[in-house]
């Protein structure tokens, strides 16, 4: 009898070891740790801004990419005076993108 208990309980943890990680990977991962449903919807608002506001500021970055580019070709009188602008409206972009960035991130951590 004993072995045969044994048995069953090394089949039982067994099962339960291989069962767990698939339960585990299937539910939701916000809802695992935060259960208010209005902490929840606020952060998935806060992500869908933030990567909204994420592919403005790309968009804009390309732009001034290209108009930087423009700029080169030209090279008219007032060319280094002109890319100085852009290269500084290049560098702000860049930084703000980066801030987006840490930003969702940071939302994404909550939301695990």
């Amino acid at each position: 009898m004993k072995n045969a208990n044994a048995k069953k309980q090394i089949l039982l943890a067994l099962v339960a070891f291989l069962t767990l990680p698939m339960v585990a990977l299937n539910c939701q991962p916000a809802q695992a740790i935060i259960s208010d449903p209005g902490v929840i919807d606020q952060l998935q608002k806060r992500k869908a801004a933030l990567q909204t506001r994420e592919f403005y500021l790309m968009r804009d970055t390309d732009d001034l990419l290209r108009k930087k580019e423009d700029i080169r070709r030209n090279n008219d009188a007032d060319a280094p005076t002109q890319l100085n602008e852009v290269c500084r409206k290049i560098d702000a972009k860049a930084w703000e993108l980066q801030q987006v960035r840490l930003d969702i991130r940071d939302v994404n951590t909550r939301l695990l």
